[in-house]
């Protein structure tokens, strides 16, 4: 009978089967960190710019990227620069107003029976898209404090406000009927209607737990303005039509320009 060689040649192959093993897995821990970086870049288009700016913070810390001369973002290692740059959203998409025909169709659906009760109208200007809503649906005569009636339908104004980036004015009018309450005019009335409801949809992004950084975008983005009796949609200036609060959906305006071009 043969004899066994000395040696333990199969541990050899043993050691071999290791250390190949060894070398499979780190290539397999390689390729999963890449896909998930490939996921995240090919979901970018669709994500808002809070949720991006957030994406960007995090592969930062990860990748453990450090600023150096001339704010240059450089990976703290040999090699590997220039990965991140200011921008944190594609480039053209973080101002880029979307268009109003875009905007309509969903919020109609969106507020279909507010329509249909004409509680609001939707309505597509030059300036914009403008959301229209009667005085009496969301304040009482004289009043400048939201009806919880109306909460709902300011909700789904906030929340589709906090997902565009287009810039948003809100704009109160007043008829000329005696409705001032306690104010001097009727331009104070329509501009603290103006601005309650510029404070409503800013406190319902912090109920959300915006970051500091994603209102600081938001609050850029609104502003609040008084017209009082002085832009009637009905030449009868007593009319009730005439008293509403617009929230107008800009689509002309883009950060650095004029609000109104």
């Amino acid at each position: 009978m043969a004899k066994k060689k000395k040696g333990g040649g199969g541990g050899g192959g043993g050691h071999d089967t290791a250390g190949g093993l060894r070398w499979l897995l780190t290539y397999a821990d390689m390729i999963t960190l890449l896909l998930g970086v490939f996921i995240i870049l090919a979901t970018i288009p669709t994500q808002s710019k809070e949720k991006l700016t957030k994406i960007g913070e995090s592969l930062a810390k990860y990748f453990n990227i450090m600023e150096g001369p001339g704010g240059q973002k450089i990976l703290n290692e040999k090699g590997g620069q220039g990965l991140f740059n200011k921008r944190t959203v594609p480039h053209g998409r973080s101002h880029d107003p979307e268009k109003s025909s875009d905007i309509k169709i969903p919020l109609i659906q969106a507020f279909h029976s507010e329509i249909k009760n004409k509680r609001i109208s939707i309505e597509e200007t030059k300036k914009g898209l403008v959301i229209r809503f009667r005085d009496t649906f969301l304040f009482d005569p004289g009043d400048v404090i939201v009806k919880t009636g109306a909460y709902y339908a300011l909700n789904k104004i906030a929340v589709f406000i906090e997902n565009k980036p287009n810039f948003v004015s809100i704009e109160g009018h007043t008829s000329s009927a005696l409705e001032k309450g306690i104010f001097r005019s009727s331009w104070e009335l329509s501009a603290r209607r103006a601005a309650v409801v510029l404070h409503y949809l800013c406190d319902h992004a912090r109920k959300k737990g915006f970051s500091e950084t994603a209102m600081k975008s938001l609050q850029e983005r609104l502003s609040a303005t008084g017209y009082g009796e002085f832009h009637p949609l009905n030449p009868d200036l007593t009319s009730p039509v005439n008293r509403r609060v617009e929230i107008v959906i800009l689509h002309h305006k883009v950060k650095g320009k004029d609000l109104l071009l």
